[in-house]
């Protein structure tokens, strides 16, 4: 069978350009630390990762670190970030992309790479109530009404919730396209509850702190974004996100001294976003809302859903 001369020159063209992009993809080490909060490092973790071929293809690597808390490989990544989970028993697992490459003269270059993973450990996980992605619609603008946290809900008639544990009013205006405001305030009914924006560990599975903060609690929250005019110039301000972690305090019990007797805590991860005043219908988004529902316990580490 003749081979027809196109396809013998296109398949030839084929073979040099892949041996082109093997030889252009440099050979590299990649070190991978693993340690622990207090920078000790974490012996027999379990890696797995890999990396695109630069001929096509992907190569998955798997192992463990040594005494060092280190796992070391070599190849040749046909991209220039590589994904990597790392896993050990009594910890929460670890996972996050990064680069390999540096800037050479204006083009991204791999190189040797040490990279550091921080394995969190697992210490009082409770069980908790878990609302994801929950959207809450407004039932009117410019008007504060009644939300629950346990029930994730306005509280009857507008929802199924039954405690008051604060006020949200969406507010603002619309003028035009270009000027225009919208305002997302939460309120605290007792003045002992609050909110405030905790450390985010966006590594972890664990991505909160392991317990709520003491102290440093807002009773008055809000989140502003919109456009405003000036002249011929329009700018954005603000956002319709919060910032990626909000820990609440509600239904504070405190002693004549004011030391908290108890409390129910809780946290939402990746914040909390909201349409404006001028959408045909206007949400609340609270993307993963989790609810500690023992007044005892200052727990944030989740382990698992109570049926509501």
């Amino acid at each position: 069978m003749r081979i027809h001369p196109f396809i013998r020159i296109a398949f030839f063209a084929y073979i040099i350009l892949a041996v082109s992009a093997c030889a252009q993809a440099p050979k590299i080490t990649i070190s991978i630390q693993v340690i622990d909060e207090y920078h000790e490092p974490i012996e027999s973790a379990h890696i797995r990762t890999g990396y695109i071929r630069p001929e096509g293809g992907d190569r998955v690597i798997i192992g463990q670190t040594n005494e060092d808390g280190i796992f070391e490989f070599s190849g040749r990544p046909g991209e220039h970030s590589i994904q990597a989970l790392v896993r050990k028993a009594g910890f929460y697992d670890s996972e996050k992309r990064f680069s390999v490459a540096r800037s050479v003269q204006g083009y991204a270059v791999n190189m040797d790479t040490d990279v550091a993973f921080v394995l969190r450990e697992i210490r009082n996980p409770v069980p908790m109530y878990y609302s994801q992605k929950r959207l809450v619609e407004v039932p009117e603008f410019n008007r504060y009404f009644e939300f629950d946290f346990e029930k994730a809900d306005w509280v009857k008639p507008f929802g199924a919730g039954q405690i008051a544990d604060a006020l949200i009013n969406v507010s603002g205006f619309y003028n035009e396209l270009d000027d225009r405001k919208s305002t997302l305030t939460i309120h605290f009914l007792n003045e002992h509850d609050g909110i405030l924006v905790g450390d985010w560990f966006p590594e972890s599975r664990l991505r909160s702190p392991h317990v709520a903060p003491e102290s440093g609690y807002q009773q008055e929250f809000t989140v502003t974004f919109g456009q405003e005019k000036e002249g011929r110039k329009v700018e954005n301000f603000g956002s319709r996100e919060s910032d990626p972690l909000l820990i609440f305090r509600v239904r504070t019990e405190v002693d004549n001294e004011g030391n908290v007797i108890r409390a129910n805590y809780g946290k939402i991860e990746e914040g909390i976003s909201f349409d404006g005043v001028w959408d045909r219908q206007s949400h609340i988004n609270f993307r993963y809302l989790f609810f500690n529902p023992d007044p005892e316990s200052v727990s944030l580490e989740y382990e698992g859903v109570i049926s509501r």
